[in-house]
Formats: C-alpha cells, structure tokens, sequence
C-alpha cells in the first residue's frame, strides 16, 4: 500500500551507422585487453591507440551531423562510426569553433570514476584543444554509450532558448508538432510493455548512481533510453550533484507532462484510440514501477519531491487511477 501525501532536470537516438571515413577506418576490438603497463594509457586513450583513432578522426565526427544522437539544451552528443562503447559530447555552441580548431595539440585526461560499477552515460574522459588567443580551452566530454530510444518530448523548459522566452530553440520542431506525439505514443508504449524486472534494473541502478553522488534532471525524459531488444530502460547524463528521487525518475519515465498536449484536441489532434492507449500505457507504467519497488522491498519515498513533479505527476488524475488498479490488484 503506497500513500501518497502531496508536499506543499542532451538522448538520444540511435542512427544507421553507414557514413564512410577516409581518416577512419573501421575500428577492430581486440581479442585480449593490452594492459594499461604496456601501452603507458588508460581509458579511453589506451582504447584510442588500440582502434587507431586519432584526434583527427574525432575533429571529422563532430563535423558531421550524420553523427550526431543527441542534442540537449546546450550539448550535442555523437557516436563514434563502428563503437559501441563510448560516444561524445560537445557544447552546441562551439561546434562551429572545433570545426576549425587546431586538434594537432588536443590533451586528453582521463576522468572515469572508478568506483562506479554501472553504465549511466558517464563521463569517462575529457579532451581538451586550446583556443586561440584565449586561456580557456573547448572541451569534449567522452561519455559511455548507452543503448535505446529516448523517452518522448522533455518538458518545455529543456527546449526553450532561455529562461525568459517561451519559443523552442530555432531548429526543433514545435511541441505539439505530430511528430512529438508520434514519438511520446511509440516510446511510451516501448516502456508499458517491458516486464517488471526492468523497471527493478532501472531503479537499483538509478539509486546506484544517487547513492555515489549523481543527479537526475526529470525534467528531461531524454535522459532515459528505452532498450526494447535487451528488456532495459537505460540512463544517460547523470552529473554529480543532489537531485531526484524516485517520484522524479517516476515523472520522467512516464514523461506525465506531455500527455495533456499529446491529449489535446485542437493542435495536430490524434484518434481516441491512441489517446486512450497512452494513458493505459501512462498507467501501466506507474502500476509496473510501484510492483517493481514492492519486489525490491523500496518505499515510495515523496520527501525532498520537487514541487513540479508533486503538481505533474501526483495530482494527475492518471496517477491516481494507477494507486487505485495497484491496490485491487494487491489487496
């Protein structure tokens, strides 16, 4: 029995991986790990040499948009062609900077937290170029690469160009745009239909990760990838930092929020049918998290929710039909 008492934060995409390098060549993974002794690196530098990718190499990936499987409110995120195991991040604004960069001093550092044993999208490294005539270098971050599909639409103000406009950044398609809601049926329903146990993998690690000293912006339902073919719901961007609990990553894996646009009648409308089915699936959802906390022995912990989740998610009419099947479903 959970009683909720109401208490007065860039995804990613997956693409066919067919664009052709001259400077890269199709990377081969070792049979055997060299040790870090015999090459003098670490990280994803020792996993540099072994593939032979250069920083140049890298400069022509955030060059091409083909490569791009992400994009936030500040960042871009790229694959690596053939590499399934890291991927990269830029600031959007510099991108056409490092276009012209000069890469032939580029540093790299290794930033892996070590004791982190689980894959929530990490930085693992950070590759520095200077700038010219300015002390302050551009940055890549090296995250690790996480599988899936993004959960639907993030909330307005990941989109937005700033804090005082209401516009979505120039480039992105408006938020009632029907691919939006497209999308929010297709991945939600991705997520309904996942068993139980998934939802106990994705807590487990996102206390993990909260446990070490990561936050979760629930703001941002790009920030969870749903891996249909493996049975996972997978986390992505976690920074170090206090925010989130479960009700917020509860928010963000239902992405709650959009429901009422997808919902709406008057812009791009959708048939009933798939109206309803999204708010089935935005029940089964919630229903399948409570089971799944229920199997790991966990309380539905509201303390420290913030506000917006309290008003989105536990004053939703769709979360308290959920509470209600649970409880007929485990008197």
């Amino acid at each position: 029995m959970f009683t909720i008492t109401p208490i007065s934060f860039s995804g990613i995409k997956t693409l066919p991986q067919t664009k052709k390098y001259a400077t890269l060549p199709k990377l081969q993974y070792d049979t055997f790990q060299k040790s870090p002794s015999f090459t003098g690196k670490v990280g994803f530098e020792s996993w540099m040499l072994r593939n032979d990718l250069t920083f140049k190499d890298i400069q022509d990936i955030i060059s091409d948009d083909e490569n791009i499987i992400g994009q936030g409110n500040y960042s871009t995120a790229y694959q690596i062609p053939n590499c399934e195991e890291y991927c990269l991040k830029i600031n959007t604004y510099d991108k056409g900077d490092l276009k012209q960069a000069d890469f032939s001093k580029a540093k790299i550092t290794d930033t892996e937290d070590k004791s982190l044993k689980i894959n929530i999208g990490q930085q693992v490294a950070k590759i520095s170029i200077a700038r010219e005539y300015l002390p302050i270098s551009y940055e890549i971050e090296v995250l690790k690469k996480q599988k899936g599909e993004s959960i639907g639409t993030p909330h307005p103000d990941v989109l937005v160009r700033g804090e005082y406009t209401h516009t979505l950044r120039e480039g992105l398609a408006s938020y009632e745009d029907y691919s939006r809601k497209e999308k929010y049926a297709r991945t939600i329903h991705k997520v309904a239909q996942l068993p139980v146990q998934a939802y106990e993998r994705l807590i487990l690690e996102f206390l993990e990760a909260k446990n070490a000293g990561y936050s979760f912006d629930h703001l941002n339902s790009n920030n969870l990838l749903v891996d249909s073919e493996n049975e996972r719901i997978n986390i992505v961007d976690m920074e170090h930092g206090e925010i989130g609990n479960l009700a917020s990553l509860l928010y963000a894996l239902t992405n709650i929020q959009y429901n009422s646009t997808f919902c709406d009648e008057w812009y791009n409308p959708v048939p009933e049918e798939q109206r309803t089915q999204a708010k089935n699936d935005t029940i089964e959802i919630i229903v399948k998290f409570m089971e799944a906390l229920d199997e790991l022995g966990l309380r539905y912990d509201t303390s420290k929710t913030p506000g917006d989740v309290v008003l989105g998610l536990h004053y939703n009419s769709l979360f308290a039909m959920a509470q209600n099947i649970y409880r007929e479903k485990h008197q």
